[in-house]
């Protein structure tokens, strides 16, 4: 991270110097700060406790954006973010226990260092070349859900939304390039995307990916998108790890296939026999079970697919009607893999959305929804942790939720909601307040007491939801 958003900082800052004697525009700066105060009902922690309080919390946040254009072609993007967050046993479970801190933690970051070159019309290019550390967004409707194809990994199928921005959050931070083009006088738009892997592990791994979207009319549009997700590995031998023996499959002499990890098979004496004799034969370096063959391993790379559409009803009943249908449909992976990734159904997540009409006493209210029959739970719990391309089996993270073991079908987390309000006050104050139950992460207390993000969605229980209210200045 450090590495990226340093050559992001000074590709920027190198092309500010290049074009120092140029014909600079600065832009009036984009200043703000906003006052969120939520509380998370019926949380669940992997590898932790659960929250049968509700976790309340305040948390301020601000933020200043700088920007300038040379010469009516280059646009240079600069900003940063701060915010002060406690973690949830900070809230008021558990006092009087050892780990009951009392503590607040500040946080700044750089949230974009960009820089682009526009060929053509400078407010409609024909082409333009961004790069850097930016946001990135692809359905401008989207509130909560979506945006799979950069807030999603493949194997294993993760969708997690980013622990500091619960409000309008539907948008994805990106380390690259992206080569935009426009035809049909900007009404099919282009983007071709070079990233480097910052969210998840491992870091750095390089990924090409293609976004269009065509405005059919003024009132449907339709999008599309694949992404080539750690095409090209910065370590191989990381991204398809065969360090640890829990990371292979195989096929027995019966003609099935299985996970070398017997815990999968907890309850079912054979299977587990089987999974743990091949395990201990290739941590052992000894010769397989006979009749065992195609031992392979899980791998953290793969293809993503992504179709969108939007319809907007404004040409028809009035730009003071705000009513709009949108939605999403992603594949978190196209290649099966035996034992964990056979059904390509489990590896679709559905999302839809409605801007619904105020008639003016609202800027806006939304409501989304999302289905994703995904049996395991929803973390990176394995991947960050053994580097595999497998869901996590850990089974505390199983009866942490009311699950009796790894071989439950998570089913309390396959729909998803979110509702979302704001109104504003003049130009600068306005106030929105959502509920959801969404794929939340919070920061938690990790190993040696340092902070850090979960491992997974904390929503994953049948009654969990959270509510926030966000009161935000800017100018």
């Amino acid at each position: 991270m450090k590495v990226g958003i340093g050559a992001s900082v000074v590709l920027v800052s190198g092309l500010i110097s290049a074009t120092s004697f140029s014909d600079v525009v600065r832009n009036p700066a984009n200043i703000g700060m906003a006052l969120e105060e939520f509380q998370l009902f019926k949380m669940n922690q992997y590898q932790g406790t659960n929250f049968d309080l509700p976790v309340t919390m305040l948390r301020p946040t601000g933020w200043i954006f700088e920007s300038a254009t040379i010469d009516d072609r280059i646009s240079l993007v600069f900003g940063l973010g701060a915010t002060t967050f406690s973690l949830p046993r900070d809230s008021g479970q558990f006092p009087g226990s050892s780990s009951y801190k009392h503590e607040l933690f500040p946080a700044v970051a750089l949230v974009q260092a960009s820089g682009s070159y526009a060929w053509g019309d400078f407010k409609n290019p024909m082409l333009q070349l961004t790069f850097g550390q930016m946001p990135y967004k692809y359905s401008p409707d989207a509130k909560d859900f979506g945006e799979y194809l950069f807030r999603s990994t493949p194997y294993p199928n993760t969708v997690l939304n980013s622990p500091f921005d619960l409000v309008n959050a539907a948008q994805a931070s990106i380390l690259g390039g992206i080569l935009g083009a426009n035809f049909a006088g900007g009404n099919w738009k282009n983007d071709f995307l070079f990233t480097s892997a910052t969210s998840s592990f491992p870091l750095y791994d390089f990924s090409l990916a293609y976004v269009t979207r065509y405005k059919i009319s003024p009132i449907f549009e339709l999008g599309a998108g694949v992404n080539f997700f750690r095409l090209i590995p910065v370590q191989p031998e990381v991204t398809t790890y065969k360090g640890d023996a829990l990371n292979a499959y195989f096929t027995a002499a019966n003609g099935k296939k299985y996970s070398t990890n017997s815990q999968y098979y907890t309850g079912l004496a054979s299977d587990s026999l089987i999974a743990d004799s091949v395990y201990q034969a290739i941590v052992s370096k000894t010769a397989l079970p006979t009749g065992v063959s195609d031992v392979n391993y899980y791998t953290l790379k793969g293809q993503m697919l992504m179709a969108r559409f939007s319809i907007d009803f404004k040409p028809v009943l009035g730009d003071k009607v705000d009513l709009k249908l949108y939605g999403e449909w992603s594949m978190l992976g196209v290649q099966n893999y035996p034992v964990f990734y056979d059904k390509p159904a489990d590896r679709m997540p559905v999302m839809m959305g409605l801007n619904v009409p105020t008639w003016g006493l609202l800027d806006m209210l939304n409501v989304e929804a999302e289905y994703w029959k995904n049996p395991y739970l929803n973390s990176t719990f394995a991947m960050s942790y053994g580097g595999l391309g497998t869901p996590n089996l850990n089974s505390t993270s199983y009866t942490d939720i009311g699950l009796t073991s790894i071989n439950d079908v998570v089913k309390d987390d396959d729909f998803k909601w979110s509702v979302s309000a704001t109104k504003s006050f003049g130009k600068s104050f306005s106030i929105t307040a959502k509920a959801a139950r969404d794929h939340l992460q919070v920061m938690q207390e990790m190993q040696a007491g340092f902070p850090g993000k979960s491992y997974g969605d904390v929503m994953s229980g049948k009654k969990s939801w959270y509510y926030v209210l966000r009161m935000q200045v800017a100018i």
